[in-house]
């Protein structure tokens, strides 16, 4: 498992990519409230992704039936204690796969594409747009949606 690497590409893409880094969204979307549950299911929505796309990977490898895993927890301020709601995550780069018995073998992945990032960044960002939706926590009326 390292700090940097693969899934931390992927990582920082996505932020920037679904346009939500340094919590600002696109201007014509405004948020209503980042409860809690916003950033429980923010977090949740970034790991699923990130996960699918791992064991995506390890399948197309001849690998299939890997789990994959990782930690996050937030932050919510920066260096000057400003607000500042952002996450940190270790994520595995690979899989694991049980052999017989309790034994398991990890099997690296490879180093996403700027295709595979896009993608990435791409569903979290409709799945989470979809969620603020129905959460009511969006209104998309500022640009006509």
């Amino acid at each position: 498992m390292r700090c940097e690497g693969h899934a931390r590409d992927i990582t920082s893409a996505c932020v920037t990519s679904a346009g939500c880094h340094r919590g600002r969204l696109p201007a014509c979307r405004t948020v209503r409230s980042p409860a809690a549950r916003s950033l429980t299911a923010a977090c949740s929505i970034f790991v699923d992704e990130l996960a699918r796309w791992q064991k995506q990977k390890s399948t197309e490898r001849g690998t299939p039936g890997g789990e994959t895993g990782s930690v996050t927890f937030v932050q919510r301020f920066d260096s000057t204690l400003g607000s500042f709601v952002h996450f940190h995550l270790v994520a595995l780069d690979g899989v694991f796969t049980r052999k017989d018995g309790p034994e398991v073998v990890f099997h690296e992945g490879p180093a996403p594409s700027r295709d595979d990032i896009a993608a990435v960044a791409a569903r979290v960002e409709k799945r989470m747009m979809r969620w603020l939706r129905r959460s009511k926590l969006v209104d998309d009326r500022l640009c006509g949606a």
